[in-house]
């Protein structure tokens, strides 16, 4: 059973104006189940949610300590019910229960159909064994709950092998970026001594570093008849980014070493996406997601590189 839930714009139920949030939450169910049951499900799976603990960055303690024992939570809090507890949830949600209400839909959620009534049974394999549900969320139930705590659900199974990925190194892109090339003999260089287009080459080199470095990861390709993104991983360094061997003029006696401490994210194709950001606080000594209005902490260094990243900030030091 596949558990959507939907927020309304306004707390009247009435209203026809409603928007979709969070991640789906998925369930296993008998052949033959009453809505109930699916409700109390809900329940005991919203149940991590309540505003205990929250994701927002100005409500983290500072302490490093206490930032690893939230990520821990965050890890640990998602795991799936034991059917034989279903029971006691309703007693635990009874306060909620009237802020939310069932309906049944399709796989896209493009409808809204019957309303699920507590007392009645609802059958999967009458409904080609998968039941799709919209709940609608009052605003009393969206306070109570961390709602922004659905979008760092851990992965709990891959529906798919994972494909190849292609793989590069950022000091790889750069030494690309600063190698010889001949330039095209249909676009020739025109020298100004003795005034000919000559066929040459072209070199870039690096003399002077900048104090905040911004490197701009091509992640597109054109070809005569399409335009496709690149989405190839790129292995960048966080804490060492050392350009000591690409620098041309040895002269200057700044440092050539660097630290990430953002990262830009797309998510999506030429035409339109979604953009994240991870960003490295100094106080909290640890990196944290930033994703529309959500900000939660990030477990571990290695989950900073992905094959999303896009802009890279890193500064000298």
């Amino acid at each position: 059973m596949d558990i959507v839930k939907v927020s309304p714009h306004l707390s009247d139920m009435s209203t026809s104006s409603w928007k979709g949030f969070g991640t789906p939450l998925i369930a296993v169910l008998p052949s033959m189940v009453e809505g109930n049951t699916i409700r109390s499900l809900f329940l005991k799976l919203l149940n991590p949610l309540k505003r205990s603990n929250t994701c927002s960055i100005d409500k983290q303690d500072k302490n490093s300590d206490n930032f690893s024992d939230t990520v821990t939570k965050l890890e640990t809090r998602f795991h799936a019910p034991d059917p034989k507890n279903m029971a006691d949830t309703t007693e635990e949600g009874i306060d909620i229960e009237d802020a939310l209400q069932f309906y049944l839909t399709d796989k896209k959620c493009s409808i809204m159909g019957s309303q699920i009534q507590m007392d009645e049974i609802v059958s999967p394999i009458r409904l080609k064994k998968k039941i799709y549900v919209i709940v609608r969320w009052k605003n009393k139930a969206l306070e109570d709950h961390d709602i922004c705590l659905l979008n760092t659900l851990p992965t709990m199974c891959e529906q798919y092998s994972k494909r190849y990925q292609e793989y590069v190194t950022l000091y790889a892109c750069l030494e690309a970026f600063l190698t010889e090339e001949p330039l095209d003999p249909e676009c020739p260089w025109y020298c100004p001594c003795c005034e000919k287009h000559q066929q040459s080459h072209k070199k870039l080199d690096l003399w002077r570093l900048p104090e905040v470095m911004v490197i701009h990861l091509k992640r597109f390709s054109y070809s005569q008849h399409e335009r496709n993104k690149l989405e190839a991983f790129v292995d960048y360094p966080v804490d060492d980014f050392d350009l000591s061997t690409y620098m041309s003029n040895m002269t200057d006696k700044a440092s050539c070493h660097y630290r990430l401490y953002a990262v830009s994210n797309h998510y999506g194709s030429l035409g339109g996406g979604h953009y994240t950001a991870y960003v490295h606080h100094e106080e909290a000594d640890g990196w944290f997601k930033f994703d529309d209005d959500c900000v939660v902490p990030i477990d571990g260094v290695d989950d900073v590189k992905t094959s999303a990243a896009y802009l890279l900030f890193y500064k000298r030091v």
